[in-house]
């Protein structure tokens, strides 16, 4: 099984599991928080985002789409049910169902680096390749989608990209 067919069951088994305890015969939720890409980013940069995180963190599976995590809940045995939530107009998916809250979230490099204790041959390739994207060379499709930025004193940040889906049973 490849590693992206792995995060797509695993989900699914996350988003199953979750319904088997009896807080959920009484009516409970499920909520989870998970990092998207930006859509913008062509397959090959969508790639390179999950190559980066998986030098960082071999375990990444890779980061799902916000139709794919929908799919998961629709597919999701007993059945499912979005949560609809009205957002201020003009905030990320503020029109979806199911997307209870986006945000960008900005990380220092070096502490992404340091959650996973990422050894320090990655460091450097990931580093490198986002010092060569601020610079403007790192040329077409070879954008991180981690809007790099370098901040006061020299530090590169990244953005991540988080959303919130809730659903609830049928």
């Amino acid at each position: 099984m490849r590693w992206r067919d792995y995060a797509e069951v695993s989900w699914q088994n996350t988003i199953q599991s979750s319904f088997c305890s009896p807080f959920y015969e009484v009516g409970g939720k499920v909520v989870i928080v998970d990092i998207i890409l930006p859509e913008d980013l062509t397959e090959e940069e969508k790639q390179r985002a999950n190559h980066f995180e998986t030098l960082r963190d071999p375990a990444h599976a890779g980061f799902a789409s916000v139709p794919q995590l929908l799919q998961y809940f629709k597919d999701a045995t007993p059945p499912l049910r979005l949560v609809s939530q009205k957002r201020k107009a003009g905030t990320l998916y503020h029109t979806t169902p199911g997307i209870m809250d986006a945000r960008d979230n900005s990380n220092l490099l070096q502490n992404w680096f340091d959650l996973t204790n990422t050894n320090p041959e990655n460091r450097r390739t990931i580093t490198d390749a986002l010092e060569k994207e601020l610079a403007g060379k790192s040329g077409k499709g070879s954008r991180s989608g981690m809007h790099p930025v370098r901040g006061e004193e020299g530090k590169i940040s990244f953005i991540h990209k988080y959303v919130v889906v809730e659903a609830d049973r049928v």
